[in-house]
C-alpha cells in the first residue's frame, strides 16, 4: 500500500510528539503492509498551531525527518508533502512558490473546514486548479457541506480534482454520517485513494490493513489495490488519473 496523508514529522503539528514515536508510527506502516507514505504536516492551517510557516521551513524539517528515517532503516520510503488549508490567497501562494504537492508532483492535498461554506471551497480550489495543480481533496467524507448535499461532490470531479478518503470512514471510526458517506463514493467509484491520515502510535494509526481487507470483501480486490495502490502510486509519480 501507499499511503499520502499523514502527520508523522514530529513536533511540526498535532501529530508525532516525537522521533521515537514517528518511528513506530512508521514501523506500525510497514508491519501492516504500507510501503511508501508522504508526510503531509498541516500547512497554512487556521485553527492548528502548524510550527512551520513558510515552505522554507517545511523543507528544512523534511530534509531533518528523512536524514532520522534513513539512519533508522525502517524499511519505508518516505516522501514530501503537505495538508494545504484551503485559504483564500492560494493564488498568492502559488505565485510566491509556497505550496508544496505531493512529491514534488502537480498534485496538491487540500482540505478546508469540515463545515465551511462550499462557495468558498469552490473559489479556493478553483485558484489551485488555474495555478496548475491538481487538487486531492483531503477527507470528503467528514465535510457537512458534502454530507448534507452529496450532489455537491460532482463538482469537483468535473474539475477533475481527485478524492482522498480517510482509513477509518468507511468502517466508522468518525460516526455514521461520515461512514454513511464514504460507503456511498466507494459504491459509486468516487473514491481515488484510501489513506491513514494518522497522527499517533495509539489513535488514527497507520495500519490501514483492516480496511483494505474491508474494501476488497465489499468491493472487490482489484478496486481496493487500485485505490491504496495504483492511484497514490501514479499521483507519486506524477501521472494521469
Amino acid at each position: 500500500m501507499v499511503d499520502i496523508h499523514s502527520h508523522i514529522i514530529p513536533g511540526i503539528d498535532d501529530g508525532a510528539a516525537s522521533e521515537t514515536e514517528a518511528a513506530v508510527m512508521l514501523r506500525l506502516a510497514v508491519e501492516s503492509g504500507t510501503k511508501a507514505i508522504v508526510a503531509t504536516p498541516h500547512y497554512y492551517n487556521r485553527w492548528q498551531c502548524t510550527v512551520a510557516s513558510s515552505r522554507k521551513m517545511m523543507d528544512e524539517r523534511f530534509k531533518k525527518f528523512r536524514e532520522f528515517i534513513e539512519a533508522s532503516e525502517l524499511g519505508i520510503t518516505v516522501y514530501q508533502g503537505a495538508e494545504l488549508f484551503g485559504v483564500n490567497n492560494i493564488s498568492e501562494l502559488a505565485r510566491r512558490h509556497e505550496i508544496i504537492p505531493l512529491n514534488g508532483s502537480r498534485y496538491v492535498l487540500v482540505e478546508f473546514d469540515f463545515d465551511d461554506d462550499f462557495a468558498r471551497v469552490r473559489y479556493c480550489t478553483s485558484q489551485l486548479i488555474s495555478a496548475g495543480f491538481v487538487p486531492v481533496i483531503a477527507h470528503p467524507e467528514r465535510y457537512s457541506f458534502l454530507q448534507k448535499e452529496p450532489q455537491n461532490i460532482y463538482w469537483f470531479l468535473e474539475k477533475s480534482c481527485l478524492l482522498q478518503i480517510n482509513k477509518g470512514s468507511p468502517v466508522g471510526r468518525y460516526g455514521a454520517e461520515a461512514m454513511n458517506y464514504s460507503r456511498w463514493l466507494l459504491e459509486n467509484r468516487f473514491v481515488h485513494t484510501v489513506a491513514s491520515d494518522c497522527h499517533s502510535p495509539f489513535r488514527r494509526t497507520a495500519d490501514m490493513s483492516k480496511t483494505h481487507e474491508w474494501v476488497a470483501l465489499h468491493f472487490g480486490l482489484d478496486y481496493a489495490c487500485e485505490i491504496f495502490e495504483k492511484n497514490p502510486l501514479t499521483i507519486l509519480n506524477n501521472g494521469k488519473l
